[in-house]
């Protein structure tokens, strides 16, 4: 799966992306942990109005993501092929399903299954599952995540999130936690919606930075390590 830092980054794609909702007939990311990706009815946007769901509730969303070398471990680039599938369990629960695939080997580099549930009134979520990583290396994964918005738009607060992944013995493997600060600009040009993070991974005490244009993502590093990411 390579680096740490690398496997924090698809992590994080994948439980921590805010989720995303319509303006105008295009895509707009949301910055609240509030919304509610099973009954869109109930997720509310900054202005307190209903926001329907990009996709469309039940859609597999699939990406494809660049992942880049650095000076130290000479790694080569590599693009990868991600699908993510919700499937609705109960009001504010659903089942998370992914699955990734290196385009230079052509074998899956990681099959996760998640159980979620998402706490709207307290700007949270926690999720419980397996996923087997590359090497045929099983793991239970435990995270949560936790917004605090600054402003009443929504669109200006802190993400605070962990993540805890152990063997089949449940014994810990492997710990990660973050902070981040999360602005989201709308109409930063016309048909063009900007969205800045910037932070700290605790346990390695390692500052990063996120970029995002619409469907484009850039994440990056400090210790020169980054990725880039287009939804299809």
């Amino acid at each position: 799966m390579g680096c740490q830092a690398q496997q924090w980054t698809d992590r994080e794609e994948i439980w921590a992306q805010p989720k995303q909702g319509r303006k105008e007939g295009r895509k707009v990311v949301v910055f609240s942990a509030a919304t509610n990706p099973i009954h869109p009815s109930l997720s509310l946007t900054p202005q307190g109005r209903s926001q329907s769901q990009e996709p469309p509730e039940g859609a597999m969303e699939t990406s494809l993501r660049l992942r880049g070398a650095d000076s130290t471990s000479g790694q080569q680039l590599g693009l990868r092929i991600h699908a993510k599938q919700k499937l609705p369990l109960a009001y504010n629960a659903l089942l998370q399903a992914h699955a990734e695939i290196d385009t230079a080997t052509r074998k899956p580099s990681l099959l996760a299954i998640l159980a979620r549930h998402f706490f709207p009134q307290l700007s949270a979520n926690v999720g419980a599952g397996v996923q087997l990583e590359k090497g045929n290396i099983f793991r239970y994964t435990l995270r949560g995540k936790k917004a605090v918005s600054f402003t009443h738009d929504g669109l200006l607060g802190l993400n605070i999130k962990g993540r805890l992944l152990a063997d089949k013995n449940f014994k810990p493997r492997r710990k990660n936690g973050a902070i981040e600060l999360a602005w989201t600009i709308l109409d930063f040009r016309r048909g063009q919606d900007v969205r800045i993070k910037a932070g700290y991974e605790l346990y390695r005490k390692m500052p990063y930075f996120q970029l995002r244009e619409n469907n484009w993502t850039l994440n990056g590093y400090m210790d020169g390590k980054w990725d880039v990411r287009f939804d299809m």
